[in-house]
This record gives structure tokens, C-alpha cells and sequence, in this order.
């Protein structure tokens, strides 16, 4: 620039800019064009296997299989439970177990349908829980595409399907027994685990196929009624369905280590994997409180749960880092939770999710998202230790500024502790939850 004559010098700059974008460009386009070689929808679509198979990236297509069936009126009558695995041992799964072990305490006959098409084994852990000794010896299970003889039904069977895809198989199989509804176990909004697309589209649709629908929570099943879809499509909608709430634990919390406490620590309930958790949005407004200044005051420490395998650290702001932990059995949970002050956990979902209320339930202030009917009225009167706030950078550090300020106040936290909610299996599927399945199931 030096050597440029002065009136050579702002188009010399201009060109050096539109150079710059030039160059900007080419490798923009080459890097398309380098995904576009690789992008696994585009090689497939290429390819004749799409065509052919009919089987797409990201779409099981177990659940259009149509699975064979022998009629039997000499067969048992059975509840049948729709259920991809019987390996995972968190969150709906836990739920869907529960409900088998009650309905069995009424006298029916369970049996687990298995969708997935890799046999897998029994989960003896379960069998330690309370009132589930010798579970499985007392619920039949049959792998859809893996055993060899067909389905033995009674036309009175009926069939509860735990997730989007298996209410087409619920609804397949209603042709062969005396019955026009299944059961729905709606434990999300589960066509927001997808973008607008396919998935999204199949998973919003299984909500209209006749059904009766038990709600894992009040706040899930009001947004589907103030939506109108599913049976809330028709004038009897509360009539044909219900709701019942995951219990939450109770944790050991002492009001006298919490005033004690000299460092400070914050959980962020992480779960990369899963979008409708938005991680990233959460690490974002954490940066922006640090950023802040919001923990300067007195020693901080970050963690982060819900990651699996090894301890990982992520960088944050101001030389603070964030630590995730491992895994931990539902015992070392009880121990670990209460250790923090303040809970981070993100969901964009009607659902108000299990863990901003084990948190809340722990004595840690927690800062959650709202999300259509999920106001922070509806969240506060679960708990007061519960500060739900829009999902954007701006007010999740806004309501992380807020935990801050209030996590001296420890009879208040104690007193929020007291959550308004199920804790026990009991309580989650009373006499009227039970009145009604049986209803839905005579």
C-alpha cells in the first residue's frame, strides 16, 4: 500500500476485497460440492438401492412390515406392549415398565412386542427394582421379525404402543382382534424430534389414527388439546384420553451444608446428541453470563451431565471450564444432584422434562425454557425453585443472573424442594388411571 498512489488506493482496496469474496466463494462452493459427493441422501438417492429397497437414511421402515398373525380365540388375552428394546433403562422406557408391572398387579397378561430386528437380551436389572422381582418370567416377549411362528392373538387382545412408529404397528394389527383403538403412550410431542420433513410429518399423523392417548403429563396432553389434533380433533377428547406424571426422587438435601458452602457449582444438563435439548444454545447463554460477569462473585465450578463414555472438558470464558461426568447409577444420582446450586436443563418440547424437576427437587435453582402452553407460571407452580424463561442467549443469562441471586436464600430452596408432582409409581398410576385403562382395555 506504501508504493500505491493515494488515488489509487480505495479501488485498489475495493479490488482486494472483491477478491477476497471471490476466493470466499470458490471454496464455499467447493466445500458444497464436496458434501454434496458425500452427503449420505445424495450418494443414496444416486444410487439404485434407493429405488430398489425403499429403505431411506434416517427412516426405519420396520414399522410398515406387516407383522404375521394367527388368530386364536383359545389364546390367553393379552395386553401387548409395542416397544423397540427392552435394553434402555432411562426416561420413557422406565415409565413404559412401570405401567407393564401395574397393569399386572390388576391380573392382566403382558406380553412385549419387539420392533428392533437385532435380538437383544433382558435387562436383569429391573428385576432389582422394587415389586419387579422375577419380572420376566411372568411377561411373554416376541420379536416381530425374528421369531419364527407367527402372532398368536385373542380377538380381544389390545395393543399400547409406546412411540410414534409403533402406533402403526398398534394400528396394523387392530384389523386381526374386536377392537377399533389402541393405546398411545404419548411421553413427548414426538414429531418435534424431527425437522419438517418425513419423519415429522408420519409422527404427527400417528396422533390421528384411533387411538386412546395416555399423556405423560398434564402440560403435554394440554398443548396437544389446544392444538385440536388426535383425539382432541373431536368434541371427546378428555373422554379418550388422560394423563399421568414420571415420578420425581427425593433427594437428601441439608440446609446446613448448602449455607456452608464456600464454592459454588452449576450442572448443565448437556445431552449433545439430542437437538430438541439445544446444547448449544445453552453453552452459548452460559458464555454470555460469564461473559457477564454474573459469576464473579465468590469460586465457580461447571459440570455437565447427560454426555456418554469418558469425562470430557469444554472451554467456557474468563479461564472457566466445564467438566462433564459420566454416567451413574439411579443411587449415586440421589448423592450427586445435591451437590450443585444451580441447574441448567433445556428442553423445546410441551413436556416439562424430568430433569429441571429432579433438579429443582434436589434444592438446586434451576433455569429451564418455555415453550407454547410451558409457561413460567405452569413451571413455578411445580416448584419455586424452577425459573423458566425464553429460549434465546439473552434470557437464559438473564435467568442464570437471576439463580445467582437467589441461591443464598436457602429456606426458600429447601422449601421448593417440595415439588408439586408424583413421586411414586403409586401416585403416577393411581385408581383413576387405572379405571380408565381399564376401560380402554375390557
Amino acid at each position: 500500500m506504501q508504493n500505491i498512489p493515494r488515488v489509487l488506493s480505495f479501488p485498489y482496496r475495493a479490488l482486494r476485497k472483491i477478491g477476497r469474496i471471490v476466493k470466499g466463494k470458490a471454496n464455499f462452493f467447493a466445500y458444497s460440492l464436496r458434501n454434496l459427493r458425500t452427503d449420505p441422501y445424495v450418494e443414496f438417492f444416486h444410487s439404485e438401492t434407493y429405488f430398489q429397497k425403499g429403505t431411506f437414511p434416517g427412516i426405519n421402515n420396520n414399522f410398515l412390515t406387516p407383522i404375521p398373525v394367527s388368530v386364536s380365540p383359545a389364546s390367553p388375552v393379552r395386553v401387548n406392549i409395542i416397544i423397540d428394546t427392552v435394553t434402555d433403562l432411562f426416561g420413557g422406557y422406565i415409565a413404559t415398565y412401570h405401567l407393564a408391572q401395574r397393569l399386572m398387579q390388576e391380573g392382566y397378561q403382558i406380553r412385549f412386542l419387539m420392533t428392533d430386528r437385532r435380538r437383544s437380551n433382558l435387562p436383569q436389572d429391573i428385576e432389582h427394582w422394587d415389586g419387579f422381582r422375577d419380572f420376566f418370567q411372568h411377561v411373554g416377549v416376541y420379536h416381530c421379525w425374528q421369531d419364527v411362528q407367527p402372532l398368536e392373538v385373542n380377538p380381544r387382545d389390545q395393543f399400547i404402543a409406546r412411540s410414534w412408529s409403533a402406533c402403526y404397528i398398534a394400528h396394523e394389527l387392530l384389523r386381526h382382534v374386536q377392537r377399533d383403538r389402541f393405546i398411545y403412550l404419548a411421553q413427548d410431542f414426538e414429531p418435534i424430534f424431527y425437522c419438517h420433513g418425513t419423519q415429522h410429518a408420519l409422527a404427527r399423523h400417528a396422533f390421528a389414527l384411533p387411538q386412546y392417548t395416555l399423556f405423560s403429563s398434564e402440560l403435554l396432553r394440554d398443548f396437544v388439546r389446544q392444538s385440536k389434533i388426535g383425539v382432541f380433533a373431536r368434541p371427546d377428547g378428555d373422554n379418550q384420553s388422560a394423563s399421568f406424571e414420571n415420578p420425581i426422587d427425593t433427594f437428601p438435601v441439608d440446609p446446613q451444608r448448602l449455607a456452608a458452602r464456600t464454592t459454588r457449582k452449576l450442572l448443565f444438563y448437556v445431552r449433545p446428541s439430542t437437538p430438541r435439548n439445544m446444547f448449544e444454545l445453552g453453552y452459548l447463554a452460559l458464555l454470555q453470563a460469564i461473559r457477564n460477569g454474573c459469576f464473579c462473585a465468590g469460586q465457580w465450578e461447571f459440570y455437565g451431565m447427560g454426555t456418554r463414555g469418558a469425562t470430557r472438558t469444554i472451554d467456557l470464558a474468563d479461564g472457566y471450564r466445564l467438566r462433564t461426568v459420566p454416567r451413574m447409577s439411579l443411587k449415586e444420582y440421589r448423592q450427586f444432584l445435591p451437590q450443585f446450586d444451580i441447574g441448567l436443563s433445556l428442553m423445546l418440547s410441551p413436556h416439562p422434562s424430568l430433569v429441571p424437576l429432579d433438579m429443582a427437587a434436589a434444592g438446586l435453582v434451576t433455569v429451564t425454557n418455555t415453550y407454547a402452553n410451558k409457561t413460567p407460571e405452569a413451571l413455578h407452580a411445580i416448584s419455586s425453585n424452577i425459573l423458566a424463561v425464553e429460549p434465546s442467549i439473552e434470557a437464559i443469562a438473564g435467568g442464570l443472573q437471576q439463580a445467582v441471586e437467589k441461591i443464598s436464600g436457602v429456606p426458600q430452596r429447601v422449601a421448593g424442594t417440595r415439588i408439586h408432582w408424583a413421586r411414586t409409581w403409586d401416585e403416577a398410576f393411581n385408581d383413576a388411571i387405572i379405571a380408565k385403562l381399564k376401560q380402554w382395555i375390557a
